[in-house]
Formats: C-alpha cells, structure tokens, sequence
C-alpha cells in the first residue's frame, strides 16, 4: 500500500504533486475529486450547480498543503506562493501526524498529532486554528446561506437545460442559499440552481476549507486568503 512516488492530481492531471518520501501516499486519497469542476471565469458569468454535494470532496488536505486548487478569487488578501507554506517545506504528513509516541491513542497509527511534535517548531504554544478562522467561516457561511440563485430548467432526464451559446436556462424562480443546512445533523450542503460564478467560487471554498479540517493551519496564508477574499466577493 506504501506509494514514494509523487501523485498525479485527480482533479488536475497535468499537476504532479511530491511531497518527496512516503507522505506521496497521503496524498492518493487526501486530494480533490473530480465529480465537480471548480468554478470559473466564463462569457456567461453564471455557473450550475446540480448536486447537494457541492465542492471538493471530504479530503482536500494536500492541495490545501500545496496551495493549490481552491478558487483564487481576488481580493485584498494576496495569495502566497505554491508550496511555500512552512507546514509544507519545513515538514510533512508524516512528520506531524505520525510522531513517536509511548501512548498509542496520538500520533503512531492514530494519525492524531502529538504535543510533543509540535512544540518541536512551535515553541510559543500549539494553535488551535488561524487566527480568526471560526469567526470568518461563520460569516461567510452567513453570506452563502443568502445568496439568491435561480432554478433552472430541466430536460426529460432531469439536466440542466442549456441555450444555444451555453448559457443555464432559468425558471424565474429563486433559489435561496448556495450553502445550506438541510437537518441538524445535515450540515453545509448545497442547493441547486443558478448562481454568479463568484458566488459559486465562495461556496468551492468554503467548502475546501471546511473539508480541509485544520482550520487553516494546514497552510495559513493560502487559508486566509481563500477566507477573506471570499467574504469580500460576496460583500461587494
């Protein structure tokens, strides 16, 4: 099962990522999937979305590690460089997540960080996210939740109908929220229909960094970037 070698992208196969070592093996299954593109810049600005499961599957954390593959939407946040983050050049999955350990409920096999581990690079104290990370997901999440869509028109076998120059075909009838909450225990899923491209670039990425699960410190510059350049998409 052991994989050395650097992995071709699922979802961009002309990018080859290498972690150099066997953290390659991580990245098989910690990686976007390709059931959905991600959003981008089109004639039309508009973009379909056709599934409750919107966004990059429930693993992104290697490109997350890379910087890659996440909606750059612009904004006052500069994105920094691929593969630049410290977590990144200065260390690894392994490293991290699979540290000795005498207690066999952290690091080892249990893929749970240890203390000991961390303080080994962070000497003033572990942190438990980026600085801000719940408190701008919430806002975000907010904003999604009141995006105004619109339903689109269906064919006999339930697709999204299309004009002639590519363009959705609507109903006239609004769809509220691209982020949404179906059930208490049915969270952060998303609703079908029409929505701008930037509103559905928000959704990819807020996605990303939910599914991400380390609340940005896997790759804080990129992590803040996507988070505030997000929120500032959807303000404008």
């Amino acid at each position: 099962l052991r994989n050395p070698d650097g992995q071709q992208l699922v979802l961009d196969p002309n990018y080859t990522l290498d972690f150099e070592g066997s953290s390659n093996n991580c990245i098989s299954c910690h990686q976007p999937r390709d059931s959905y593109e991600i959003p981008a810049t089109n004639s039309s600005g508009l973009y379909v979305v056709n599934t409750s499961r919107f966004g990059p599957h429930h693993g992104p954390q290697a490109t997350m590690l890379e910087g890659i593959l996440g909606a750059n939407l612009p904004g006052s946040e500069g994105y920094p460089g691929v593969a630049s983050a410290t977590h990144r050049t200065a260390s690894s999955c392994v490293s991290c997540h699979m540290g000795e350990s005498t207690d066999t409920s952290e690091g080892l096999h249990s893929w749970k960080t240890t203390e000991a581990v961390c303080l080994q690079c962070h000497t003033n104290g572990i942190p438990s996210e980026l600085s801000g990370f719940t408190e701008d997901m919430i806002t975000l999440k907010s904003l999604l939740e009141n995006v105004v869509g619109e339903e689109f028109e269906t064919d006999a076998d339930g697709n999204p109908v299309f004009d002639a120059d590519g363009n959705p075909v609507g109903t006239g009838v609004p769809v509220v929220g691209l982020i949404v909450d179906f059930a208490p225990d049915d969270t952060d899923r998303s609703n079908s229909g029409i929505f701008t491209v930037e509103e559905s670039q928000a959704a990819w990425n807020y996605k990303t960094l939910l599914e991400d699960q380390s609340k940005g410190t896997h790759n804080p510059g990129y992590s803040r970037a996507l988070l505030k350049n997000s929120i500032e998409a959807l303000q404008n």
